[in-house]
């Protein structure tokens, strides 16, 4: 998968690719790096997706959860 598409077409790609399983990891391909952390979100670029839960702190700040 291209890693410089834009939403719109990472959106249009879903939706062209109905018949397709997509394998995400969630959290990072995290084991043998700690999950959330920016070392596993990189080893996680092989899968389709890479999902990761961010949230706001009080102070508006966006951390991974």
């Amino acid at each position: 998968m291209d890693r410089t598409a834009s939403i719109a077409e990472m959106k249009a790609r879903f939706r062209s690719e109905t018949n397709r399983v997509w394998v995400s990891v969630h959290r990072g391909k995290w084991g043998p790096e700690p999950e959330n952390s920016l070392a596993a979100i990189r080893a996680g670029r092989d899968w389709d997706v890479v999902e990761i839960d961010v949230r706001l702190d009080a102070e508006g700040t966006p951390f991974l959860m």
